[in-house]
Order: C-alpha cells, then structure tokens, then sequence
C-alpha cells in the first residue's frame, strides 16, 4: 500500500536526522557513527524491500469467486483446431462430382460378349464451362473394347448444371468380375477427376449363360400295323407285293402305321419309309417305271382301293432309292396333319404303266416296312 512505502521513507528520514544530531567528539568519531546510523538504515530498507519488494501487491485484497479452478490437461498429441469457416474452400476450374448410375449398377451380370451401354450422370462443380473440346477418356483397367477416348459433349455444360455419358462397351468372353475407370480431359489435354480425386468406373460380372432349355427331340420307328395288296381284278391278299404278274394283273401295295405315340404338339423334322427287307421279280423298275406312294384312308382293304391317281407325295424310280427312302416335304406335312389320328395310311403303285401285258411277273416283294419319324416338343 502506499501508506506502508512512505512510512519507510519518514523511518529513514527520521534515522538520518537523528544521526546528523548525534554528539560530536571529534570530526572523526562523528563522521563514524553517522556513517553507521546512516548504512545501517540503508540495510534496514534494503532488507525490507528485499522482503516485499511490492508491498502494494502483497498487501492488496483477493478477488473472490465461487467458480472452480479450472484444471489444466496437457497432452503431447495436442492438436490446434481451426474454425473450419475460416478457411476459404479451393474451387478447381475443372471438377465433377458424381451424381448417379443411369444405367449398369455395379456387379450387374452379363453373358459373355454381350453388348451393354454405360450411362453415368456427372455434374460440373469447377468454375469452367465445359464444352465441345472437352472429352471422356478410358483411364485404367478393363476397357471393355470400349473407346479410348469420345467426345464429352457438343453443347457447353456450365458450372452447377449435369450431364448423362454415356460409353458402348462388350462384356469379356472369360467368366470374372471387370472393372474399368474413366476420367474427363479438358480442351488443354489435362484430365480431371471427380471432387474427391477418384476416377468414375463401370463394375460389371461375367457369368456363364443359363442354358436355355431346348425342344426335346426323339426320332421313333413305328412298324407297319396292317398292310395287304389289291389287284386289279379285286382280290385283296395279305402279302403287300406291288407290279404286274404273269396274268397282267395290276398290283397295288397299302400300309397302316400306328402314329398315336405322337404328342399332338409335336413338330415334325422327318420322316424316313424304311423297306428294311424287299426283293424284285423280273424287271420292275425296266418295265412298269417309277413307283410312287399316295396318302389316303385304305383299311380295310376291299376292290375300291384298287385306282389309278395322280399326286404321289413319294417315288422311287430303281431299287437303290428304296434302300435310302427319305421321305420329302409332303410327307413331313402329311404325317404333321395326320397327329391326333391313330394311323396315317399310305398305297404304292406303279401306275406309269398298270401292267406291260408280257405275262412276266414283274414285281417288288416287301417284307418288314416302317416309318422313322422324328420331331421335337418344346418345353
């Protein structure tokens, strides 16, 4: 306090008086003792000061407060933090932030070889419009034979506004998962990423196709149920012979096949006339010409089956194409048509020529005849 300062002050002022009154012997003991009094003043101060060098401080009243003290932690991963609002945003002039996938999802599965097109929607978030010079370039990864670069866009995409690209790529032949990165070059040749320094990509799998179930398909021999020969004056026999005999008799040969076996949905793919055993009398081919075979309803046979027609569906002009009888296109219709019947029927004849009246048996002898059918049913 100030009141203590200038009480040493008055304390030393006093002692100094005092020592200049002091007795005087001699010049010399009074010159000592005032020289005392005075230094051991001095001390006194010193001393005191030394002691409180601010008494004013000591001695000035605290402050109170009901408040805790606060506690001090210090800590050697202490990091200074920043009022991020303090610190101004960087804006690039050429930036994308992607937005969504158009189309291709990533893992989408595809066949191998499979044409596929790719459409992400990007938006400009630099402070440059992009323009006709700007371009989408292939960066890294699995192309997918897609382009290395194409042109980005024809029209200008200013900064805030989007755009869909759009690239036409084929899924690999190999079984795996593929991934392509792509990136945007500005009109100076410099790619650019998106906001958070990454290329955008295209994810896909390749995975083997699931087979397709396919028509069934069964071939079936379906043995002659009922055959038998007309001749021209009417007889009914059961050998089924075809030609003229010694009596210039004309012969006609007729055959019942069962088809009930078939599933009405059935379609069709061929028919094979199987002679498996035949043999020849004479010259039947030489003399009576080319034998054909004609589609009808025959059983049971009697003497108006015996006739002489146009329209055959088959023929065969020598012997050798009775041992490869692939039936033609007729027969494939008429045995397609005839499903949902129990028989289809069929009557071969010689009907160049009924009988060339030289009293030679000029005949063709069947033995076991069927129809290999085949045909498919779809799932």
């Amino acid at each position: 306090m100030k009141a203590n300062k200038g009480m040493f002050y008055s304390i030393f002022f006093l002692i100094f008086l005092s020592a200049c009154n002091m007795p005087k012997n001699n010049e010399e003991d009074s010159l000592s003792a005032s020289d005392l009094v005075l230094t051991s003043a001095v001390e006194t101060v010193e001393a005191q000061l030394t002691l409180n060098p601010n008494p004013d401080v000591e001695n000035a009243p605290q402050p109170t407060s009901n408040f805790p003290t606060p506690q001090t932690t210090t800590s050697n991963n202490a990091t200074p933090t920043t009022n991020p609002s303090s610190v101004p945003e960087l804006t690039l002039c050429d930036e994308a932030l992607f937005i969504d996938d158009i189309t291709v999802s990533d893992g989408e599965d595809f066949s191998p070889g499979e044409l596929f097109m790719k459409t992400w929607r990007l938006q400009n978030v630099g402070t440059c419009t992009w323009t006709s010079g700007y371009e989408v370039v292939f960066s890294d990864g699995d192309s997918m034979s897609g382009p290395p670069s194409k042109q980005l866009t024809t029209v200008s995409i200013a900064p805030g506004e989007m755009i869909d690209i759009s690239v036409e790529l084929t899924a690999p032949a190999e079984v795996n998962t593929y991934t392509g990165y792509w990136k945007l070059r500005n009109a100076n040749g410099e790619l650019f990423t998106l906001t958070n320094d990454q290329a955008f990509w295209v994810e896909i799998d390749v995975v083997a196709p699931t087979p397709t179930p396919g028509p069934n398909i069964e071939t079936i021999t379906i043995t002659v149920l009922e055959d038998g020969e007309v001749q021209s004056d009417g007889n009914v026999y059961s050998p089924p012979y075809v030609g003229d005999t010694s009596e210039n008799l004309g012969l006609q040969a007729f055959f019942q096949f069962d088809i009930s076996s078939i599933p009405l949905s059935a379609i069709i793919n061929e028919v094979v006339v199987s002679f498996n055993n035949f043999d020849e009398l004479g010259l039947p081919f030489t003399e009576l010409g080319c034998l054909r075979g004609y589609h009808g309803d025959y059983f049971p046979l009697d003497a108006s089956d015996y006739v002489t027609s146009s329209g055959a569906s088959m023929k065969w002009c020598n012997s050798a194409e009775l041992g490869v009888a692939v039936a033609d296109e007729d027969v494939k219709s008429e045995v397609q048509n005839a499903l949902g019947n129990t028989y289809i029927e069929y009557r071969l004849q010689f009907n160049e020529t009924e009988t060339n009246n030289d009293s030679i048996d000029d005949l063709v002898r069947f033995g076991t005849v069927a129809l290999k059918i085949t045909y498919q049913v779809d799932p």
